[in-house]
């Protein structure tokens, strides 16, 4: 199997990439998306792409007031490794949504792909217990 090799960039006359014609209304979407996770796009016949950053918060609870990482994890290596206990934690993730916007102004657009299941850890940052 070879991957498909994508055809070049389209450029104006000055070397950038024009928007897309749906650009605003795509925006749109991505906007509804993010604030309803289920909306009716103001436009149809198109696939959108929507990168969502979101933030978890995490603080101790419990007899020794701590939190911890799977040692190796994502969030563990951020927080320097060695899977230690923390009084709080704040961890920053994106994740992608693969939308199917129809031609009918009517119809709901799909979710046709996501990794909500997944995101992937960007920062994150924590208190280490005493």
């Amino acid at each position: 199997m070879r991957p498909k090799q994508l055809s070049e960039l389209e450029r104006g006359p000055s070397g950038t990439t024009p928007s897309s014609p749906t650009a605003t209304a795509d925006r749109a979407v991505c906007d509804g998306f993010a604030d309803l996770l289920s909306f009716s796009p103001p436009h149809g016949g198109s696939l959108v792409v929507c990168t969502y950053v979101r933030e978890y918060e995490v603080s101790g609870t419990g007899k020794t007031g701590t939190v911890r990482f799977g040692k190796g994890s994502d969030t563990d290596v951020l927080l320097g490794g060695g899977g230690r206990e923390r009084r709080s934690v704040k961890e920053t993730g994106s994740m992608t949504a693969l939308i199917e916007v129809p031609t009918s102004k009517s119809a709901p657009a799909t979710v046709l792909g996501c990794d909500c299941y997944a995101p992937r850890t960007l920062t994150a940052t924590g208190v280490p217990a005493p």
